[in-house]
């Protein structure tokens, strides 16, 4: 495992300096006798803002970051219950992209947004740009050119949250090579349009980073949420494993990124926790039976009951598929095989020819000649990545739970108030909520709370989140912030 101080060795010069000022500022900022700073916020918040944070910060909604979804997002709610709407220079600046968005995954790529075309049966497309000239998210320039805010704008944004930043990327990435992920040959080209490369291939002076750019803002309030990147993109592929870092190196990261925030500005900072991946559809949406393209569950052809999945980490032999083992009810099955699913991965054949037949009135012999058509993945397993087994899950639960606590432990030692944003995915979980009489649950499609991709939040969901953080906000300055009213973004 690599050190948190150890990562940033062999980095380019100016972010060795970058990490050596603040740990300097970090020793000084302990000396006895220094005044502390005095931290106070204006009502209005007007000009004084900064998130900072990974996907859910930026506005991320149903696997793209794009501007029809990112007004959304909880800090532009923030904003607006700010009243920093009424004076436009003050307004929240996001890097808004151009609609359909950038696909937030693994890899940036032109796919856009996340579209609901049919509910019955479901039915999901990426939405697709017009002009497939700004959708090369490959050049930076193109990607540079999809964003409503150029390059060129004369100061950082006031939403730094980065799609996929970890707290070591908030500290210490300068650009789309530099990020933690990054060092295994996958640029995250969001770094480079949200932190900016200049005309001239410079940044803004030597505020490099996240970090760096909230300070020159000179904020008065700072939220920031950060961890739930590291543990995600773990959980999305299935594998404990992956996950960048542990706990304690966590910690490591988000002690020199508040540190800094309190050391070199007046701000109230603020942070905020992470939910259970129980309390996501992207982990419950599927059951651990198979489905028909409905979501009702199939009937075994000999015994009437449930048919379990075919998967790689499956611990017996089907009886329905020769070689195939099939899971356990207690294995998750991710959200993302469901586009396997549609080719056939992981489901019988004999399911398949069923299908096929009662679809399109064929006969047994014709569907399953028709097999490797309708369905060329036919006879695959559900792979590993595609799955969690309850090992697996549970080590992923372990290690939210490991990072909450340093959260809480590194927050309090630094009088760092923390959001329950656990809480509030629990509490849609649990019974959903209701806004202007209308109620909003968990479910994927239909519940209301979060986008089609299963882990981000809806507006709605947003909404419920940035009430969380006003209720902290105005306990810990009394600024008597108005809530949210999640109204004004429930989709008609």
């Amino acid at each position: 495992m690599v050190g948190w101080h150890q990562k940033a060795r062999g980095r380019w010069s100016g972010v060795a300096l970058f990490g050596v000022l603040v740990v300097a500022l970090g020793i000084a900022g302990c000396e006895p006798g220094l005044a502390p700073i005095e931290r106070s916020v204006p009502k209005s918040f007007v000009k004084d803002y900064i998130a900072l944070g990974d996907g859910f910060t930026a506005g991320v909604q149903s696997g793209a970051l794009s501007k029809r979804l990112q007004l959304d997002s909880y800090p532009a709610q923030l904003s607006s219950a700010f009243q920093m709407l009424s004076d436009p220079s003050g307004a929240m600046v996001q890097p808004l992209v151009a609609n359909p968005g950038f696909n937030s995954g693994d890899r940036v790529t032109a796919a856009g947004y996340l579209a609901l075309v049919s509910l019955s049966p479901p039915e999901i497309v990426r939405a697709e740009w017009e002009n497939p000239l700004l959708a090369t998210p490959a050049f930076r320039d193109s990607m540079h050119h999809s964003f409503e805010i150029k390059r060129e704008h004369f100061v950082p944004f006031r939403n730094l949250g980065i799609p996929r930043a970890y707290a070591y990327d908030l500290a210490v990435a300068i650009d789309s090579t530099t990020c933690w992920a990054c060092d295994n040959g996958r640029p995250n080209l969001f770094f480079n349009t949200v932190l900016r490369l200049g005309l001239d291939g410079t940044q803004f002076a030597d505020s490099l980073t996240a970090v760096g750019q909230a300070i020159t803002l000179g904020p008065k309030l700072v939220t920031l949420w950060v961890g739930l990147a590291e543990i995600m993109d773990a959980a999305i592929v299935g594998d404990p494993n992956a996950l960048p870092y542990d706990a304690t190196v966590f910690g490591g990261w988000l002690s020199q990124i508040l540190d800094t925030l309190l050391d070199e500005t007046e701000a109230v900072v603020i942070a905020a926790n992470l939910p259970s991946l129980a309390t996501m559809p992207f982990f419950t949406a599927l059951p651990g039976y198979v489905i028909d393209p409905y979501f009702e569950p199939v009937a075994h052809p000999v015994s009437g009951g449930r048919i379990a999945w075919l998967g790689e980490e499956g611990t017996a032999e089907s009886d329905l598929q020769a070689g195939a083992t099939e899971l356990d009810d207690e294995t998750i099955v991710l959200l993302s095989a469901l586009e396997l699913m549609q080719e056939g991965v992981g489901l019988p054949d004999v399911v398949l020819i069923r299908r096929i037949m009662d679809e399109q009135g064929l006969s047994e012999e014709e569907a399953t000649a028709a097999l490797p058509i309708e369905y060329p993945r036919h006879g695959e397993m559900l792979p590993a990545s595609a799955t969690l087994t309850t090992a697996e899950f549970l080590l992923l639960e372990g290690a939210v739970d490991a990072f909450n606590a340093t959260i809480g432990d590194t927050c309090t030692a630094r009088d760092v108030p923390v959001v329950d944003v656990r809480a509030v995915f629990e509490s849609f979980a649990a019974g959903g909520l209701v806004f202007g009489g209308v109620g909003f649950e968990n479910g994927h499609l239909t519940g209301g709370l979060f986008s089609l991709d299963g882990i981000h939040p809806s507006g709605v969901g947003y909404a419920a989140i940035a009430n969380a953080w006003i209720d902290v906000i105005n306990a810990e300055t009394g600024a008597g912030v108005p809530p949210v009213d999640a109204r004004a973004v429930m989709v008609p």
